[in-house]
Formats: structure tokens, sequence, C-alpha cells
């Protein structure tokens, strides 16, 4: 009895994320919520051709333009066969599906009480969550990744942990300084609450991160980006005066 209404609310988690998308996504026409999606379709189509290379000549005014790397590489990997805007919009309508599946079993592992009614919330409530969520962006599958991480650090799932990390650093390159803020606070709470160092989530998932970045094609590249978009390293090393 209580695997079956667990399964229902999955069922209701994706049917209702399935409508609610759906509608939004095709009340606009065949065109994206934002110039982003354009982006990223012509960008998974350079990748299939091949031609993606560390210079960007099309931003020349910024420090992509001599010193290029993908920051959403996975996400541009991942939309290959979705090569046209009818396909995008469909894949927008999985990565919510998959964001909001995570969601729910997230509140799951943390025996969250009603949780039918925190979902349509979660849809509903926010309609600046709601615009993010129909648009074509690595945040929308980010948050999911990191929903599943929150999970496998409550479940002591290390190896998936590991495994989730790098995929979260190959998604958007932003996660490699997000993910150890969040796992570090998380190790040092419980840690206090424990009273003992439990520190090895933490390495676990420095390590996944460090792998993640190592396996990005432009790997030394895309350090010298995120570094630049923090404002830590000088822009005179990317040609701007």
């Amino acid at each position: 009895m209580i695997k079956t209404r667990s399964s229902y609310v999955y069922i209701l988690s994706v049917v209702t994320t399935i409508i609610i998308l759906t509608y939004l996504q095709w009340s606009i026409g065949l065109k994206f919520g934002d110039p982003d999606g354009y982006y990223h379709l012509a960008m998974a189509n350079l990748w299939k051709q091949g031609l993606v290379s560390t210079s960007f000549p099309w931003l020349q005014g910024t420090v992509l333009s001599n010193s290029f790397a993908d920051q959403h590489f996975l996400l541009h990997i991942l939309l290959i066969p979705f090569n046209s805007i009818y396909l995008g919009k469909t894949f927008i309508v999985l990565a919510g599906v998959c964001c909001i599946l995570s969601f729910t079993w997230l509140l799951k592992t943390l025996k969250t009480s009603w949780i039918p009614f925190w979902i349509p919330l979660l849809l509903l409530a926010s309609p600046e969550f709601l615009f993010r969520l129909n648009l074509l962006k690595a945040e929308v599958l980010g948050l999911a990744l990191l929903f599943l991480i929150i999970i496998s650090y409550i479940n002591k799932k290390n190896l998936w942990l590991f495994l989730l990390s790098i995929a979260s650093v190959l998604l958007y390159s932003g996660s490699m300084v997000v993910l150890p803020l969040i796992v570090l606070i998380c190790s040092v709470t419980e840690s206090i609450h424990e009273k003992k160092l439990l520190w090895k989530p933490f390495i676990v998932l420095l390590s996944g991160v460090g792998l993640g970045i190592l396996l990005h094609p432009q790997h030394t590249k895309l350090i010298q980006v995120v570094f630049a978009q923090l404002q830590v390293l000088n822009y005179k090393q990317f040609g701007i005066t």
C-alpha cells in the first residue's frame, strides 16, 4: 500500500509538470521564451559538426572572444538530438519533469508530509520560478542534479555524490564553485550536530568536481573563464585593456 501511494505521488508530479509546461510552451507559439534557447541549439549543432574551438569570434566585446570554453557542455551534448525549435520545446518539458521528479524524491527522502500539495505549489506559487522552468537553460537540469546530490548526501551514497558532481560541472561550470560551498556547509553543520568531523562527503564531492573539470574538452580555458566571471583574474590575460 505504501509503495502504491509512493508511485501515485511520482505519477502526479510527472502529469502535473507535463500539463503545465506543455501548455505554457505552446501558448507562445513556435519560439523560445528568451534568446538563449537559440544559442544553445546552435552550440549543440556546432559540437555535432566538430566546429567548437577555444575562440568565439561572435562575441568580440567580451572575455569569451579569444578565450572561450563551453560552460554548458553537457547540456549541448544532450541537445544534439533535439535540433529544432519543436524538439527544443520537448526538451524543456522533459528537463522540467526531471527537475520536479528529483524534487519529489527529495521531499520523500526528507519524509515531508502532504507532498501532493507541495508539487503544485512549487510550480504555481512563483511566476519567476515557472518562467525559468520554461526556458532552454542548464539551470533546470542543474537544479535536478542539485536535488539528487542532496539526496545522495543524506543517504550517504558517496559514489552517486561523486558521479553527480562530475555531471554537474560538465552541465554548468558554475557548479565547481557552488557545489563545494553547499556540501561544505552541510558537512560543517552535521559535524557540529554529531560532534565529530564528517569530512568524507566533502572530499568525495571535491574529487568529482576536479574530475569533471578535467573531463571537459576545454578544461584549461574553462577555469580561466569561470575565474574571469568572478572577477578574480586580470582581464588583460584575455586581450582586454
